[in-house]
């Protein structure tokens, strides 16, 4: 009879070569794409709860880790499909062969492994120092190891694509209070004028020109996003900032002296339009 799967064949077989491998950490099985994914996942939630979870072919648990922190099941879901589409997608490119078609699952699972570390780093605090293992085991351009961009360079559709979402993911954290301005390509029409754009230029704009679309906004109005600790305080500056200035003094007799020049300036400019139109 034949062994039971953990979770998916992909999973199963990525958690089995991990504790095979990690005594050897400079071997090729322990440096291999699927066991990074779970060096990236002990990094998030701890090597202890991953191995346990699969020791004991407890994937309840190994589920309630992974959504320890805030991760949704629908997520969960995914990234498990993910993983089992990369092992399919491996197992028709044998080694040594050339790659003829490229893996999105390959971009995919470390976009998840990304959303699960930034949900991490949104409830608790993470030290560089695990912030940094993280990142080095992804499979960007920046990254030192030149095993990793020449993999990247094989498998991957886009060679900066997961360079590009870690830097979105990580400025979305560190200034959560700008994106409520412009989210889901939706701008309130009291900030066009602002960025000087119409409700089909925000319709197009990418993920990219979102992102520089908020900060524009922050930095029009001299919000420092730092100095701001919940949206409350974040909606007051921006609608103190962005309320036209009331036309009044404050004293009724002045405001009444002015309010009689302007009338006085309209009924002149009219007599003189009308003086020409006559004309």
């Amino acid at each position: 009879m034949a062994e039971k799967k953990f979770i998916n064949e992909a999973i199963n077989y990525a958690l089995t070569l991990y504790e095979k491998s990690k005594h050897r950490p400079y071997s090729v099985h322990f440096n291999s794409f699927l066991v990074n994914v779970i060096k990236a996942l002990c990094e998030i939630y701890g090597e202890t709860d991953i191995l346990n979870s699969f020791l004991t072919k407890d994937e309840t648990v190994f589920d309630t880790h992974l959504k320890r922190f805030g991760y949704a099941d629908e997520k969960l879901i995914s990234f498990k499909a993910h993983m089992q589409g990369f092992y399919d997608w491996a197992k028709q490119t044998p080694p040594g062969e050339v790659v003829k078609v490229k893996s999105i699952d390959f971009i995919l699972i470390q976009e998840d492994l990304i959303d699960m570390m930034v949900i991490k780093m949104k409830k608790i605090d993470v030290n560089d120092e695990s912030t940094g293992a993280f990142i080095n085991l992804l499979y960007t351009k920046d990254n030192p190891d030149p095993r990793y961009k020449l993999f990247s360079m094989q498998v991957a559709e886009d060679q900066n694509r997961i360079s590009n979402y870690l830097k979105n993911e990580l400025f979305k954290k560190d200034n959560e209070y700008s994106f409520e301005l412009v989210k889901d390509n939706v701008l309130e029409p009291k900030y066009y004028d602002i960025l000087g754009l119409t409700p089909y230029d925000i319709t197009n704009m990418s993920q990219e020109e979102i992102n520089s679309a908020n900060m524009d906004i922050l930095n029009y109005i001299k919000v420092d996003v730092s100095d701001i600790d919940d949206k409350e305080k974040l909606d007051k500056a921006l609608d103190a900032y962005l309320k036209p200035t009331p036309l009044t003094s404050g004293s009724g007799f002045v405001d009444a002296v002015l309010l009689a020049s302007i009338l006085t300036t309209l009924a002149a400019v009219t007599f003189i339009i009308s003086v020409f139109v006559r004309g």
